[in-house]
């Protein structure tokens, strides 16, 4: 890889990292006004309309191609309610900054996933990286349950149960990535996360509250940012091998802790930079590259 190649690949990993610690942020906040249903039906809805519109106004002539629109399927899912429904369990009872720092553990979850089911050569470098990353956990949920009692393990939990299915989409998008436009594919992953959340309001129907007009504008903002994620995630990843792709992963929490502390007022104490420290580490830990 050049580079030109290179600079070009970690920039589009690092701002597609910076756009899910935004997401994060700004999902803490929104939910503050909306249940989590509806919150992501909305979300959803707006990337799907951004992507459609790029994907038509970007379009060409169509090339028959051996889509596997059932690995399609599993990646809209993982990426997304499935991801999603636990990360705003999570977030609606532990700080945003704390959830940026559980989720930068993907990495470690992908080499362990890609061990069980691809048979991933697993390296004493990465038992070790594993081991240490447990520990920056342990260290972070510890000092925000000794900081306030109001803390609660369950979120830290939903959060953890998340990043499960989120390794499964990494997973899943490197080994088989879907030849087709990434508009394309961005569209039809928004659209079929839209029709799921639609699906669960109907089967369990309710009113729909009153939303300021400033919430549901950062909603829409947040729908734009995930479409504009999967631009530069797919760009990335199609690039990069495994290893860059979890060094990119430290941008995502030190993104989270910053926006948090901007504009959430949420603050952070020296146990909770030894724990974010420790877990970069294990990320940078990962130079060789995995082998199957």
């Amino acid at each position: 890889m050049s580079v030109k190649i290179y600079t070009k690949t970690v920039t589009y990993l690092a701002l597609a990292q910076s756009l899910i610690a935004f997401n994060i942020v700004s999902a803490k906040y929104s939910l503050q006004y909306i249940s989590t249903n509806d919150y992501l039906t909305m979300r959803y809805l707006f990337a799907f309309i951004i992507s459609l519109i790029c994907y038509l106004c970007a379009a060409k002539t169509p090339k028959k191609e051996n889509v596997s629109y059932s690995i399609l399927f599993l990646q809209a899912i993982t990426g997304g309610i499935l991801f999603n429904i636990p990360m705003t369990k999570g977030l609606s009872v532990i700080d945003a900054s704390v959830a940026g720092i559980i989720t930068s553990l993907l990495p470690i979850f992908t080499i362990l996933l890609s061990c069980l089911f691809f048979q991933t050569k697993l390296t004493r470098t990465n038992l070790v990286a594993i081991g240490l990353s447990f520990l920056g956990l342990l260290l972070i949920s510890l000092s925000q349950w000794h900081a306030s009692q109001d803390h609660h393990i369950s979120g830290d939990l939903w959060v953890l149960l998340a990043i499960i299915p989120e390794a499964v989409y990494y997973i899943l998008s490197q080994r088989f990535p879907a030849p087709i436009s990434i508009f394309l594919n961005g569209t039809i992953i928004f659209g079929i996360n839209a029709l799921l959340f639609i699906f669960l309001f109907l089967f369990h129907p309710h009113p729909i509250p009153s939303i300021p007009q400033p919430v549901i504008f950062l909603i829409s903002t947040q729908g734009f940012a995930l479409s504009l994620y999967y631009v530069f995630w797919l760009k990335g990843c199609r690039q990069a091998h495994t290893t860059l792709v979890s060094i990119s992963a430290a941008f995502m929490p030190i993104m989270t802790t910053v926006l948090a502390y901007l504009f959430l007022n949420e603050q952070i104490n020296c146990i909770q930079i030894a724990g974010i420290v420790i877990i970069i580490m294990t990320i940078v830990m990962q130079k060789e590259k995995i082998r199957s």
